[in-house]
């Protein structure tokens, strides 16, 4: 604002209509309201107070065994699928599976990029494409296959006796940033049943750029 030797004659914003106004009270009026103003245009300036910074432990559990698991029961196959994922909180994480399984079947369970189609051909669902390996920065770090054999009465005619495989597994992969999303895919094939199914667990609550799904 503006000043003069002459500003007792001319309106200075709400001041101007109260010409009655000694000259004293009138600076007192503006000098609050000039305060006013410099208070309200320095109020982007001033320093925002920062949040607490949050120190997680060593790991930081994304998604727990529960959060995530797979039941396929058919006839002839009784199969039990759980994962979780660990943040390790240095740019890394590590992605677990355990695997049941009673009855006769193949099971394939891994980690694909989200382009990855969901398809029933065996010879193409383990190839991940060069252009796609570059934004899917995981490999397995561990495996562990063991198998038993029983002989237990028949599911579909409990007057027979069939011979049952029982399988446990466990996985881990480990993957490094950066990444988009990371998605489960399972493939399950039977002498009466097959299934392949790509999941894609939800990041948004923890990610600070989502992905949004599409398509």
């Amino acid at each position: 604002i503006k000043s003069s030797s002459d500003d007792h004659a001319k309106p200075l914003g709400m001041l101007g209509s109260h010409s009655s106004l000694s000259p004293l009270t009138r600076w007192v009026q503006h000098s609050k309201s000039r305060a006013a103003n410099s208070s309200t245009l320095e109020l982007p300036y001033h320093s925002p107070v920062a949040g607490p910074i949050v120190k997680t432990g060593k790991f930081k559990k994304m998604f727990g065994w529960g959060d995530f698991y797979s039941n396929i029961k058919t006839v002839r196959l009784n199969l039990l699928i759980t994962g979780k994922i660990v943040d390790h909180g240095n740019g890394t994480f590590s992605v677990y599976f355990r695997h049941n399984s009673t009855g006769q079947g193949n099971i394939s369970v891994s980690l694909v990029p989200p382009v990855k189609a969901v398809e029933f051909d065996l010879e193409r669902q383990s190839v991940v494409y060069p252009k796609d390996s570059k934004i899917f920065n995981c490999r397995v770090d561990y495996e562990k296959v063991d198998r038993s054999k029983r002989t237990a009465l028949c599911n579909y005619d409990p007057s027979k006796t069939c011979f049952q495989e029982q399988t446990q597994s466990h996985v881990s992969w480990i993957c490094s940033k950066p990444f988009k999303v990371i998605c489960i895919y399972i493939s399950f094939y039977s002498t009466d049943y097959r299934l392949v199914q790509k999941v894609c667990p939800d990041y948004n609550y923890h990610n600070e750029m989502p992905y949004l799904p599409s398509g």
